[in-house]
């Protein structure tokens, strides 16, 4: 009886719930693989990741481990904090570069640093996928992803053609990305691409330097005034004369704001 009654103590301590799911030093790495799984479906991010970190730190031969740092990373993803995600789907892909979860882990990386505005590092997760794995049914879209990152972001063009040429596909897709190679072939290997010139004064607005981009616009018009890209680049440039009035009226706001102030502080004496 008393031996009964301690192991059955032991189990207990041995025992934690989990969003209702019950977790034991029993469960096999499957099965807390699966329990994560569930946690998280039920929005227990918090405990999810904490069973997959028992997995990855306790199973490392397990053949799931590779699942765990996949969903453990996209715990961090559904749980608002993707900058956490980047270092595990990274282990994955270097630990674990034959998982059938790597190609996605890889994407995944690609997205995150898209949202975040990081266009260098978007083409390298990008560059990886297709290179490591070109039969991935992600590697198709990815082709164009890095067309449009080398072409319209870094401004590396023969890269841009080089990506578009091995996309595959049929469809608007296909027209698209022939007119993007036509446009980039075009432009590749011009000296002063307009193309470029056009990519740097966009990216002098998102830097807040509207004048300069407006310089950079003025000028190109000049100076190719028959390159594909001019109305792209009077567009831009109606975009900053409006950013430029925005700001202005919130300046003059303010000011206002400060001379009333002032009024009524002077007469309140």
């Amino acid at each position: 009886m008393r031996k009964t009654i301690r192991l059955l103590g032991i189990v207990m301590v041995l025992t934690f719930m989990v969003g209702g799911i019950s977790v034991t030093a029993a469960n096999t790495p499957e099965q807390l693989v699966e329990m994560a799984k569930q946690a998280s479906l039920e929005g227990h991010f918090t405990k999810a990741k904490e069973i997959y970190r028992q997995v990855i730190d306790k199973f490392q031969k397990s053949e799931v481990v590779d699942q765990a740092y996949f969903w453990l990373a996209y715990a961090y993803e559904a749980d608002g904090q993707p900058q956490n995600a980047i270092p595990f789907y990274g282990q994955l892909v270097k630990k674990f570069p034959d998982s059938r979860y790597a190609d996605d882990a890889l994407r995944k990386r690609a997205n995150i640093f898209l949202a975040k505005g990081n266009s260098v590092l978007a083409a390298e997760a990008l560059q990886a996928l297709t290179s490591s794995y070109p039969e991935s049914t992600y590697a198709n879209e990815a082709y164009v992803e890095l067309g449009d990152l080398y072409g319209y972001q870094l401004g590396e063009y023969v890269k841009a053609v080089a990506a578009y040429r091995k996309h595959n596909t049929d469809g608007l897709s296909a027209l698209r990305v022939a007119m993007l190679i036509n446009f980039f072939e075009n432009n590749v290997d011009y000296n002063g691409n307009p193309l470029k010139v056009y990519c740097q004064a966009k990216k002098e607005v998102e830097a807040g330097r509207i004048d300069k981009s407006d310089n950079l616009l003025r000028q190109m018009i000049v100076d190719f005034p028959n390159s594909k890209v001019v109305d792209d680049a009077v567009l831009l440039l109606g975009r900053n004369e409006v950013a430029k009035a925005v700001k202005l009226r919130e300046e003059h706001n303010l000011l206002d704001k400060q001379i009333k102030a002032r009024f009524v502080k002077h007469y309140q004496k």
